[in-house]
């Protein structure tokens, strides 16, 4: 996916994100990502019982477009978003927050909550104003940067 200039910028990432925790109540956001390039967002939840339900937000007014659907995951699937959730302290707004001082005036393409190095964290393809991509590692409980590769 290329940089759209409005695509991913924090204050868009932080609206979609929250329109679509709105979305599901008691959800918490596990995964965000632009898509025809930038107009569309893809973004996951997670219920405290683990479902993870997705849905289609339009990046103009944060409204969705397409669910929410819930996912039809097994019990394995379901304990591993709960233990995430359970270990972060740091949720997309913190790790947003932490994307802008690791890559300054960048755009956020991806923001998805997985596991690293026996670490859970936020992965982010972020976009550099030069266009390179910069694939960025955020702790979920520190929001500390543990990784910021640069593509290219």
């Amino acid at each position: 996916m290329s940089p759209n200039s409005t695509a991913g910028n924090a204050e868009t990432v932080l609206k979609i994100g929250g329109a679509a925790e709105k979305a599901v109540p008691d959800s918490r956001l596990i995964s965000l990502e632009s898509e025809q390039d930038g107009d569309v967002w893809e973004a996951q939840v997670v219920t405290p019982d683990g479902v993870e339900h997705e849905m289609d937000l339009s990046a103009a007014d944060a409204t969705v477009t397409s669910g929410p659907t819930k996912d039809e995951e097994d019990a394995d699937d379901r304990a591993k978003h709960r233990r995430r959730l359970a270990e972060v302290s740091v949720d997309y707004r913190g790790a947003v927050k932490a994307l802008g001082s690791a890559v300054p005036d960048g755009t956020i393409t991806e923001l998805d909550l997985d596991s690293w190095k026996d670490k859970t964290v936020w992965e982010a393809d972020v976009y550099d104003p030069a266009g390179t991509k910069h694939e960025v590692k955020v702790d979920a409980t520190t929001a500390e940067i543990l990784a910021n590769e640069a593509d290219g």
